[in-house]
């Protein structure tokens, strides 16, 4: 997915399987009941977006960017738990 953009999208029950989504942005989207499913995720942006229900499976979360974020406390705890560098983050 080199050239693909989210700009402006609501991304809602979307499932990412076996991609790279290496660099892309999500910035300042809503990602809802989306699911992560052995994908690439470095360098990969979520800043200012809002997460509800997120899951990464066999997903390496630590060379993503989740700077801003907001999201519910089982995604949080999930990305904690992968080791993902969580920076002023907001609980919904």
């Amino acid at each position: 997915m080199k050239d693909a953009s989210f700009t402006g999208a609501t991304l809602n029950g979307t499932i990412f399987s076996h991609s790279s989504l290496n660099g892309l942005s999500f910035d300042d989207q809503t990602l809802e009941k989306v699911f992560f499913d052995r994908v690439s995720l470095d360098n990969t942006s979520f800043r200012n977006s809002t997460l509800r229900e997120v899951s990464f499976r066999h997903t390496e979360v630590k060379g993503a960017i989740f700077d801003g974020a907001k999201m519910d406390k089982v995604t949080y705890a999930l990305l904690k738990g992968a080791r993902a560098t969580l920076n002023d983050i907001t609980f919904l």
